[in-house]
């Protein structure tokens, strides 16, 4: 059985309610928690974790994120907003800046009508 190393981001109550939620569960491993996006860049420098799960309940959220997001590109972020009943998976992916890379993806991006 694999376990899943995850880090907690936000307010203190809700994520020690998270991690009381998660740590029931033999397959998780909560490597540590912060409340802010600075705190929490200090505390992953020497960790290798499977997922960062943000608690946040407004929409700047994601957008807070977004220098962890580029230190740990290969780490998927869970945004869960217990208010809304929803997670969201934010993930990275790192490619060749070359133009031809640029108009691939591009043109492989779901059209949303």
């Amino acid at each position: 059985m694999d376990v899943r190393k995850v880090f907690l981001l936000g307010n203190s109550l809700l994520t020690e309610g998270m991690a009381h939620i998660l740590e029931g569960d033999p397959q998780i491993e909560i490597l540590g928690s912060a409340s802010t996006v600075e705190e929490a860049q200090e505390a992953l420098v020497n960790q290798r974790v499977d997922a960062i799960i943000v608690m946040g309940t407004d929409d700047q959220t994601t957008i807070r994120v977004c220098p962890i997001l580029a230190q740990h590109s290969d780490v998927p972020i869970l945004r869960a907003d217990i208010s809304q009943n929803q997670v969201q998976l934010i993930t990275s992916q790192n490619i060749e800046a070359k133009p031809s890379k640029l108009l691939e993806l591009i043109t492989n991006i779901p059209i949303h009508r």
